[in-house]
């Protein structure tokens, strides 16, 4: 069964927060996580931007490394970058104008769009 977890960057810390993602009736976006403090669990609700957030895709890259929608990945065969993305029912890469699946020993993630937009840049331009 897949992991369903969202990171999204918190609206005022600007740090990365991982867990459940929900809305309120206000339409506040929030990342409710649990932080171990000493063995003692305790869940915060952490209000994030609502561009930033992105749902874990289940798959890992070469590395290990868990790979979210918004994701910047190289993959050794596409010469361009790319951004993972849900469409057409499933989790891809958009490169090049078109839509590649995902093959995890190939795939390495090497940013986000909102931290490292200039990764995304065509060489030459």
């Amino acid at each position: 069964m897949r992991e369903i977890c969202y990171r999204g960057r918190g609206l005022r810390s600007k740090i990365w927060v991982r867990g459940y993602y929900w809305t309120n009736e206000n339409g506040n976006h929030f990342i409710r996580q649990t932080v171990d403090l000493n063995g003692c669990f305790r869940i915060e609700d952490i209000e994030v931007e609502p561009e930033t957030v992105g749902q874990y895709t289940g798959l890992k890259d070469k590395n290990g490394v868990k790979i979210y929608e918004k994701d910047i990945v190289q993959q050794y065969n596409i010469k361009a970058n790319g951004v993972i993305k849900y469409k057409h029912c499933q989790f891809g890469i958009v490169c090049l104008d078109m839509f590649w699946n995902i093959h995890t020993p190939q795939v390495e993630v090497i940013g986000n769009t909102i931290d490292n937009p200039e990764l995304l840049e065509l060489e030459g331009e």
